[in-house]
Order: structure tokens, then sequence, then C-alpha cells
């Protein structure tokens, strides 16, 4: 089995804003062009379900820096696609730790959703945001 992945000259958001750093414009719309994408997956029913800076990438080969999530591998579409968002797969707390929300680190059984994301997203960009000032 092979995975291949298109290079990213920017590495990961975080080694980009660190070795870069890049003016707060840039990061501002590094960071909406991440939601955006976040918010593209979930009009196609999709929960990423690991968010967090090391899984969204940075491309900067061209005129300006472009951002791409990476990291598919624990993501599943939802109901709406034929998913059951009521499965085992939905409701088993997976993915780093630091940037789940808290219904699903709690001890209720909760559903991934893309409310779970949008955590994890408001969590990058306060960091983000936060080295950046």
């Amino acid at each position: 089995v092979w995975l291949v992945l298109e290079y990213c000259s920017g590495g990961t958001l975080d080694s980009f804003i660190l070795g870069s750093n890049p003016d707060r414009t840039t990061v501002l719309q590094l960071l909406c062009d991440t939601a955006e994408g976040v918010a593209y997956l979930h009009s196609r029913n999709m929960v990423h379900r690991d968010l967090k800076p090391d899984n969204i990438l940075v491309d900067n080969s061209g005129q300006r820096p472009i951002v791409k999530i990476s990291d598919f591998g624990i993501a599943r579409v939802c109901e709406q696609s034929g998913f059951d968002i009521n499965s085992y797969y939905m409701q088993t707390a997976i993915g780093t730790r630091l940037y789940l929300s808290p219904e699903i680190i709690g001890p209720l059984l909760v559903t991934y959703t893309a409310k779970t994301d949008v955590f994890a997203l408001g969590l990058i960009m306060a960091a983000i945001l936060d080295r950046t000032t």
C-alpha cells in the first residue's frame, strides 16, 4: 500500500507560522481559508474528527499561501449520505485529545457532529492568533 500526498512547501500550519513569521493579514487569511475548507466538508455531510494544526498543511509555492486540510483517516460521512450517525464509529472518542470538544470526552455517549469540528477549529484559531500577537 502506498500513500501519496501533495507536497506542501510551507509544512504544517504551526511550522509555517513559526518559521516564516507571516503578517497578521496572511495569518487571518489562512484561518479564514481553513474555516471555508471545514465548511465545505460539512456541506458534503463529512465530519473530519481530528482537526488540529498538524493536519492543516500550507503550500506557499504560489503568490500567496494556500491551506490544505489533511489526514482524513478517521473522517466520516454523516447520515444524510447513508452513514449511520449513531454507529459505534461516530460515538467513539477518537482524535487528538487536546482538540476534542467537551461533549466527546465527557461521560455521556455523544455523537460527533459538525459542531465537534467547529470547536476544534476555534481552538486552532485561538492558538495560532495567540502565537502571532
